[in-house]
């Protein structure tokens, strides 16, 4: 059995509300997902920003919600750790579509958690060694006070994300959707000795939530920055943990894979070789150079387990992505093109010829997957700049 084949986004609308629809953005810097849920309604994760000069729609998941779903309620938002590169357009989102829920990382008190993580932003902030350090302590900043003035009008609406939090219950599609990390005493310990917002801001990956999304017989896991380890040491709330936790995880259909497909967030369990095909989705990051192409690196120990992987767009700055007819590459042809491109270059395969900033629309570096409630994939949709990587 294979994959469906893959249309064009422009091709999606209307959605088939009998389906769950999970849209990845990821221009190059930031992730966002949008899921689409069985009948009506979305939950929001992160968010990214494309580049797009004097027009108003710079972000994919604001596009993606009023082309496929503008009279929908978006029940959640959730920001699954307080990182620069996943904070592009929570305020701003939050303030335009009003979400019934909001959801972050805290033990069991977001409220006090944000207050905490704003005044050691603000610290980091004003203390910042360099202006890009600074900026993106402001932007962190931004998100969250537009969190606490949002829930200070909706008591008892502003979730933690931690393991053992049930976000969504829907018994009439019998989808519900569940945080698997960070673990609540962790987080906990952290806050008992002062340390749980000074950890978000210095090791934000740590507190990176891991959600579980089950429709029925489907699970589709949305793995955010968590590492399973860092300085060659384990994390305390990373995937180790929770696969030893949350073993069933393993029998996903879909996966947005964790941190951009670093080496150090591939679990084994997670990534393991399954006997049907699924529905891998990975975002790059540049200024980390994510995904690695390298032999026996993340790329590669994916492509090992799963082909093929859909790659939102090239890691690459946003000026630079360049949108591709076939959207067929390898490993090889992505280090290729990558250089071409980033030298002010051109990159010709087979008949498509990769030329720089072709791509700039919101819905350009977007993958969409459609899954039915029997554990399958039904269809899939790309962006422009959107790449099925092969082995």
């Amino acid at each position: 059995m294979a994959l469906p084949d893959v249309k064009p986004i422009e091709a999606l609308a209307p959605l088939d509300r009998r389906h769950l629809h999970l849209f990845v953005a990821g221009p190059g810097a930031g992730e966002g997902l949008a899921l689409a849920l069985p009948e009506r309604g979305w939950v929001l994760v992160d968010g990214c920003r494309c580049e797009r000069r004097g027009r108003p729609d710079r972000y994919p998941l604001e596009r993606i919600v009023a082309d496929f779903g503008p009279s929908d309620p978006v029940l959640l938002m959730i920001w699954t750790h307080p990182h620069q590169d996943h904070v592009h357009g929570v305020a701003e989102l939050i303030e335009a579509l009003r979400p019934e829920r909001v959801a972050i990382t805290g033990a069991g008190k977001p409220q006090r958690s944000i207050a905490d993580e704003v005044d050691c932003f603000d610290r980091l902030r004003r203390q910042g060694r360099d202006g890009a350090q600074a900026l993106r302590s402001a932007n962190v900043v931004t998100a969250l006070r537009a969190i606490q003035t949002w829930a200070e009008t909706r008591p008892g609406h502003l979730l933690p994300l931690c393991d053992g939090t049930r976000l969504l219950d829907l018994e009439t599609t019998r989808l519900t959707l569940d945080v698997q990390a960070p673990h609540p005493t962790v987080l906990e310990s952290w806050s008992e000795q002062g340390l749980l917002a000074r950890h978000m801001v210095e090791r934000a990956n740590w507190l990176s939530a891991v959600l579980e999304v089950r429709f029925a017989a489907t699970t589709v896991v949305l793995g955010g920055d968590l590492p399973v380890r860092e300085g060659g040491q384990d994390v305390p709330t990373g995937w180790r943990r929770v696969m030893e936790q949350h073993p069933e995880l393993t029998y996903h259909v879909g996966l947005k894979i964790p941190h951009h497909g670093s080496r150090d967030a591939l679990h084994p369990d997670l990534v393991a070789p399954f006997g049907r095909p699924r529905a891998w989705c990975l975002t790059p990051f540049n200024s980390a150079g994510l995904p690695r192409t390298d032999d026996d690196d993340g790329l590669d120990l994916l492509l090992e387990a799963e082909s093929p992987i859909m790659l939102t767009a090239l890691s690459l700055s946003r000026k630079l992505q360049a949108a591709h007819a076939e959207g067929r590459v390898t490993p090889r042809e992505i280090d290729l093109g990558t250089r071409a491109l980033r030298s002010g270059g051109t990159f010709l395969d087979g008949d498509t010829l990769w030329r720089s900033a072709t791509a700039l629309d919101p819905l350009d570096p977007v993958w969409c997957v459609a899954f039915d409630d029997a554990g399958h994939i039904v269809d899939r949709w790309r962006g422009r700049a959107a790449l099925e990587v092969h082995r």
